[in-house]
């Protein structure tokens, strides 16, 4: 092969060289951008993740809450039905009620401040149906008619010193 000819085959050759870098090139480009759509994804992964165990921690805290509540509370009308004043004296309705409006006001509401059952003019919206209502009634009577035991708020007539029970 004459000079000419091997200067043909190197400009071709570089030239292949040229065509396949470019393709490499476009390659690499579209595999980076590949790459930063998957971590982005990831990312957002990551992020509904946290959020998910966050929600399931809250859940299961709202369920702890709930089972105390409800476990704190069968105590009282087991001592109720046994006439054990004793232990219904150390019954928390306010602590009771701090679980509870929670739990009910679901609307967005401050539910870290109970005005409306502390005597104050912003009373909660609690949403429930007639079965929940005549629950609550019936609770709230049956808490009146045994007066206050240990709360500080609520009771019914038992609530003034004149009026108290005297535990020992």
């Amino acid at each position: 092969m004459d000079a000419q000819g091997r200067v043909i085959i190197a400009i071709a050759m570089a030239l292949e060289l040229e065509a396949a870098l470019k393709r490499e090139k476009r390659k690499k480009r579209r595999m980076e951008k590949v790459l930063r759509a998957h971590r982005v994804a990831l990312q957002e992964k990551w992020s509904e993740r946290a959020m998910l165990m966050r929600k399931k921690q809250d859940m299961l805290a709202e369920e702890a809450a709930k089972q105390n509540l409800v476990d704190n509370f069968m105590v009282f009308i087991e001592a109720i039905e046994k006439n054990d004043s004793k232990v219904a004296h150390n019954f928390d309705e306010k602590a009771m009620m701090n679980t509870i409006l929670p739990l009910l006001n679901r609307d967005g509401c401050n539910s870290s401040v109970n005005r409306g059952f502390a005597g104050g003019d912003n009373v909660p919206k609690i949403r429930l149906d007639l079965e929940e209502k005549a629950d609550m009634d019936a609770t709230v009577a049956m808490i009146n008619s045994h007066g206050s035991c240990g709360g500080d708020i609520g009771g019914g007539t038992n609530n003034a010193p004149e009026n108290a029970q005297n535990p020992g």
